[in-house]
């Protein structure tokens, strides 16, 4: 004989799991569309009311079709896009405001936030390395 397993049972017991290393409620990723440059012409809405939990030791992938927000999900979770709104939480810290540190970087000095793709010789040879 098999068990039935009740949709209610099992939501519960999700909800009741609380080692989640990574919690998103309600992301969404809008891009500002502008037209010549300066006029506000609407939204792209990239990701738009994600809920998505991980608990650790667990792996996921994210699939769908081109253009369907998966890269820009991924990169505001590692914090590379600012999410117009919910929350992401990682090991039980909010993190949305925080930044990132190639934000930070690239906040700081251009030539730091392009300096990894650049050779050694390259950057010894530039002088604001100097």
């Amino acid at each position: 004989m098999t068990d039935q397993i009740d949709e209610k049972t099992i939501e519960q017991n999700f909800e009741q799991d609380e080692d989640f290393v990574l919690d998103i409620r309600g992301l969404k990723v809008y891009f500002e569309l502008r037209k010549r440059g300066f006029q506000h012409a609407g939204f792209v809405h990239a990701v738009d009311n994600v809920d998505l939990r991980l608990r650790r030791g667990e792996t996921i992938a994210i699939v769908g079709e081109s253009g369907c927000g998966k890269t820009s999900l991924m990169k505001t979770i590692l914090r590379l896009n600012t999410p117009t709104g919910g929350e992401i939480e990682f090991d039980g810290e909010i993190i949305n405001d925080l930044k990132s540190d190639a934000q930070e970087c690239a906040s700081q000095d251009w030539l730091c936030a392009t300096g990894s793709l650049w050779s050694l010789g390259t950057i010894h040879e530039c002088p604001y390395y100097s």
